[in-house]
């Protein structure tokens, strides 16, 4: 049987003569993940429950390879519900023991650990599912409603590694499987919560949780960036309605990305580190009140076909002081 290079798993049909057969079901196996950014026929390659879908843009969120990353939300249910996405059955490549993704978590009312609402499963040939813990960053930040489409927290944009070298050149398939959960019940001793918060209908609230995930690839190593040190940033006060971000040497890694990205505005700016690892950006910033950003990286693109092996690191918090 010759497979096409989009195979997936799923019924396969014969069709003679304006006639098609019924389906068959096709248990595909593919050598490491064949859509990892999601620009095949959307999920094709994977199993989708809730609500999950593949998108060009989340507002002012881009995909960080291509054009296209998957987006699952809770907002069906945003208290109790759940969205999962979960790849067709692979097998890794010896060498690539590494499982790579980009993420962007966010959520409204969220409380506790971010353990209580996204999950990292492996699924072996026994269809047993492995938690793998400590995936996704404890790292949460405040931001404000335009970044996020209304949601009050998030992970920000970065990287995740989860180290899959057991099964590495050992042709055993595996699946993995992302679940999302609800914001879960509203703490009863929050003073600080408005009326209204208990609505989770209501608009503008724009409640419960969602993730957005591309590039899901494999890798050889498991590095991934550290978050640029504070210490090592300085801005200018405004002028003319702009702020200059400045990082020494070192503050990243040579020839990197840096992003800065409004938590008002939503707009994200972005310039290249020069070799030794230093940078400077203007950015707009208010002369009458407090002006904030995320600030983050991402390594080079060292490959030279059309796969994306950048990483992006954590998110840190800028607060440019109005005066």
């Amino acid at each position: 049987m010759i497979v096409p290079e989009a195979a997936s798993a799923g019924p396969v049909t014969v069709t003679v003569g304006g006639k098609t057969s019924n389906g068959i079901f096709f248990d595909f196996v593919s050598e490491g993940i064949p859509n990892g950014s999601f620009e095949k026929d959307g999920l094709k390659g994977y199993a989708a429950t809730g609500t999950v879908i593949a998108t060009t843009a989340q507002r002012t969120n881009k995909p960080t390879h291509l054009d296209h990353m998957a987006w699952m939300s809770t907002l069906h249910n945003p208290a109790n519900g759940q969205s999962t996405l979960t790849t067709d059955r692979f097998t890794v490549s010896d060498g690539l023991g590494y499982l790579v993704f980009d993420y962007h978590f966010m959520g409204s009312l969220v409380f506790g650990d971010i353990k209580n609402h996204l999950e990292l499963r492996i699924i072996d040939e026994n269809n047993t599912e492995t938690i793998m813990n400590d995936v996704f960053s404890a790292n949460m930040e405040k931001h404000r409603e335009s970044i996020i489409s209304r949601y009050a927290i998030g992970s920000g944009l970065q990287s995740a590694v989860v180290d899959v070298s057991t099964y590495a050149g050992q042709g055993i398939p595996i699946k993995i499987k992302f679940i999302l959960k609800g914001s879960g019940p509203i703490p009863t001793d929050r003073p600080d919560l408005l009326p209204d918060d208990s609505n989770r209908g209501s608009f503008p609230n724009k409640p419960g949780t969602s993730l957005l995930l591309d590039n899901i690839r494999l890798s050889g190593t498991g590095f991934l960036p550290a978050p640029i040190d504070l210490n090592t940033i300085t801005m200018t006060l405004p002028l003319a309605g702009k702020s200059t971000i400045s990082g020494l040497a070192g503050s990243v890694v040579s020839d990197g990305t840096i992003y800065a990205h409004g938590l008002v505005s939503g707009i994200r700016h972005e310039t290249t580190a020069a070799a030794d690892g230093s940078f400077s950006i203007d950015v707009p910033a208010s002369s009458v009140q407090d002006t904030y950003y995320i600030l983050y990286y991402s390594t080079p693109k060292t490959t030279i076909d059309n796969s994306s092996n950048r990483l992006f690191s954590p998110n840190i918090t800028l607060k440019i002081p109005h005066e």
